[in-house]
């Protein structure tokens, strides 16, 4: 199976499932069925299905630079933190719903909440 190494006793795998006990190429741990979504999902990974795929992914990231440019820039008598953690996980979710979904989820707030309300609920705690 290539380099791919699958643990079949991590449970972490399920915070993966967006529809709750259906697998997805993400969350699916049997090796032969990853390998048969992949394959599925071969053109997309091209970039072929999504013809302004780079270009929608350069406006991600300007937004993300001008976020920071413009908030949190420190100056020699202004001090501006910023949690890099918090500001990354919004990003990623930007770039998956604006590729997958069409949307923004900066622009949508409530969308936003629902999506990591639904990653949050669904991490196996320890």
């Amino acid at each position: 199976m290539g380099s791919v190494v699958f643990i079949q006793t991590q449970q972490g795998y399920v915070a993966y499932q967006f529809k709750p006990g259906h697998d997805n190429n993400i969350s699916v741990r049997d090796a032969a069925k990853h390998t048969r979504l992949q394959s599925k999902m071969f053109a997309g990974y091209l970039g072929k299905e999504n013809d302004n795929l780079l270009s929608r992914l350069d406006e991600n990231i300007m937004k993300f630079v001008k976020l920071i440019d413009d908030k949190y820039v420190t100056t020699g008598a202004e001090f501006k933190p910023m949690d890099i953690g918090r500001k990354a996980q919004y990003f990623t979710i930007d770039v998956v719903s604006t590729l997958a979904f069409d949307f923004e989820a900066q622009t949508q707030p409530q969308k936003r909440s629902v999506l990591f309300s639904s990653i949050s609920q669904r991490i196996p705690r320890p």
